[in-house]
């Protein structure tokens, strides 16, 4: 019994020694693996999309980098400040959204992390809704859906989200021309219907000057008896020509840029119009300039806000590129302005070429600035999301959406107001439609053997941006004034000219016009005996159409000739164009 607990004293010595043995030889044997194993790539644990720290609480130790080897092992190794360059640590000292490069044993990898004050814990998001080129779509179609009360309701699922006054709503331009609802009432069941949504406010685009620039101003001139938009109108580069000065309204509710707060966040707005002078008709346009210079322009605008406190700055500006935002000139200018040696627009907005677009253009050393459009409309709208440090009123971050309104609920105070207007404006059927049209050149060939029956020249043309869409025509339905100015909302004047039957051919040929004619094309073709010609005063006040200055403006009307056709039949076939029943309204003589 004695011998045998001194045996197992003797064993309890030992078994320490026999331990520690065991142990240097598994750590040997680990050593050896690992000297056999390659690293063949790193991975960093942090994801850009899952975390924001505090820059107090942010220790690099606490996390860890990712090894794979090529014996399909994975290690684990802390980060170290060794792993980053110098101009990488001097970011882990400051808030904002940055993107860190580690480097080990020759190995790469990038991760972005958010850093925020621990002071001020709150990140605010603003939310920033733009509606560009709605065009007067503000009706909804029979199902109850695409309607300004639709996207109205899709900005109120928002703002309901929380008590917070985070949502900001732009208007970019072209919001006016192109229904029979809004042409009808020169654009009040439009006003009326956005000031039911809260707009911030309201940039210029090209068909703001179709009815005349001063048609649309009334609205924010601060007379009440003519219609008032309870929102501003911005201009920021529409000059007045004969005196070289911005044009603004005085007394009116009409400015160069504005503020507005959300959340403790000043956001500057200003607005352009691009260089789309070629889009507007002559006569309209004469009494104004727009300038081009931009780029000035915006940093002494840039200037001016931020001296006047704004945090945030976001441009609208009606012109875009249909290949992308990255790719429109004015995006690239605007988003390299700088304002003591920091970049300052931080957000855009486009519109003009009715092109459902989102991106980013990239700065160097900066965050890269969200572009929206929305494809026009309101078949959709422009959504930015800016993620922005309260601490120190930066964007660190920020998401672009394009949103279907045709998915939305809608509004019921929006509807009723457009409901008003429209059992007021759309109600009288003209004929029922006996085919169904499915293309823009029927109803374009349709609207010119019109123009030339009303007026018995010998061709007639129509640009073919003045035919808008195929009016929504289906067969066995009601034919209405929604059709019509679906179909030509511009109801552009009449104009009436000889010209040499060369001169028309070549604009025949062109492809930029639909045209109608009882004459033989081939024998137009270099002959220089004159013929008849009518056309819209869009086409007729260009520099480039031949004899304009000889002819005649008519005091007829398109789509009045449109509803006037219509009227006359009970069952219209637009394809039939030899059943066009109009009498000729006017004798012309050349001089």
């Amino acid at each position: 019994m004695i011998k045998r607990i001194k045996q197992i004293k003797k064993l309890n010595k030992i078994l320490p020694l026999l331990v520690i043995l065991f142990g240097l030889i598994f750590i040997s044997s680990c050593t050896t693996n690992q000297v056999d194993a390659n690293i063949i790539k790193i991975d960093v644990d942090i994801k850009a999309s899952d975390n924001t720290f505090y820059i107090d609480e942010f220790d690099l130790s606490d996390y860890k980098l990712k090894l794979y080897l090529d014996n399909d092992l994975i290690e684990k190794v802390a980060l170290s400040k060794d792993m980053f360059n110098e101009e990488d640590l001097e970011k882990l000292t400051k808030p904002g959204k940055h993107t860190l490069t580690v480097t080990y044993k020759g190995f790469t990898d990038e991760f972005t992390i958010v850093l925020t004050d621990l002071n001020e814990s709150a990140l605010f998001t603003l939310n920033i809704f733009e509606l560009n080129d709605t065009h007067g779509y503000i009706e909804q179609n029979e199902d109850g859906k695409g309607g300004l009360s639709n996207t109205a309701q899709m900005i109120d699922n928002e703002r309901l989200k929380n008590s917070l006054d985070d949502c900001l709503l732009v208007a970019n331009g072209d919001m006016f021309q192109g229904t029979a609802i809004s042409n009808l009432t020169e654009g009040k069941a439009v006003i009326d219907a956005m000031n039911e949504m809260d707009f911030d406010c309201m940039g210029i685009g090209n068909h703001e000057f179709d009815w005349g620039l001063s048609k649309i101003l009334r609205f924010f001139d601060n007379d009440k008896s003519n219609g008032e938009a309870n929102f501003p109108l911005i201009n920021s580069n529409i000059v007045e020509r004969n005196t070289n000065k911005l044009l603004l309204l005085e007394g009116g509710n009409m400015s160069e840029s504005i503020i507005v707060e959300k959340e403790g966040i000043n956001i500057g707005i200003f607005s352009f119009i691009g260089d789309v002078s070629s889009s507007i008709g002559t006569s309209v346009y004469a009494p104004y300039l727009i300038k081009t210079d931009i780029e000035t322009r915006a940093k002494r605008i840039c200037a001016d806000l931020k001296n006047n406190g704004a945090d945030i700055i976001l441009v609208n500006i009606h012109g875009g590129n249909s290949s992308g935002v990255e790719k429109y000139d004015y995006n690239q200018i605007l988003s390299k302005i700088m304002y003591n040696g920091e970049y300052v627009v931080d957000a855009i907005i486009n519109g003009h070429t009715h092109t459902r677009q989102k991106g980013y253009i990239t700065r160097v050393g900066g965050v890269n600035v969200p572009v929206v459009q929305s494809s026009g409309n309101n078949a959709s709208i422009g959504k930015i999301e800016l993620v922005i440090d309260k601490s120190t009123k930066d964007v660190i971050d920020s998401s672009i959406y394009n949103l279907n309104v045709s998915d939305a609920s809608y509004n019921a105070n929006v509807e009723s107001v457009i409901d008003e207007y429209s059992n007021t404006v759309t109600g009288e059927v003209y004929s029922i439609a006996g085919e169904t049209v499915s293309s823009k050149t029927s109803v374009g060939i349709w609207a010119a053997s019109i123009l030339r029956k009303a007026t018995g020249a010998d061709i007639a043309l129509i640009n073919t941006g003045g035919i808008r869409s195929n009016g929504g025509i289906v067969k066995g339905e009601n034919i209405t004034v929604n059709n019509m100015y679906e179909i030509m909302p511009f109801n552009n004047q009449v104009c009436i000219t000889h010209m040499k039957a060369s001169d028309a051919y070549d604009l025949i040929d062109s492809s930029w016009y639909y045209y109608y004619t009882n004459l033989s094309i081939k024998d137009l073709e270099n002959k220089d005996y004159y013929v008849t010609v009518v056309t819209v005063d869009y086409v007729f006040d260009k520099d480039y159409f031949p004899n304009n200055k000889l002819g005649k403006k008519l005091d007829l009307y398109t789509t009045d000739l449109l509803i006037m056709e219509a009227r006359l039949h009970d069952v219209l076939y637009i394809s039939n164009t030899n059943n066009i029943k109009i009498d000729q309204l006017v004798e012309y003589e050349y001089e």
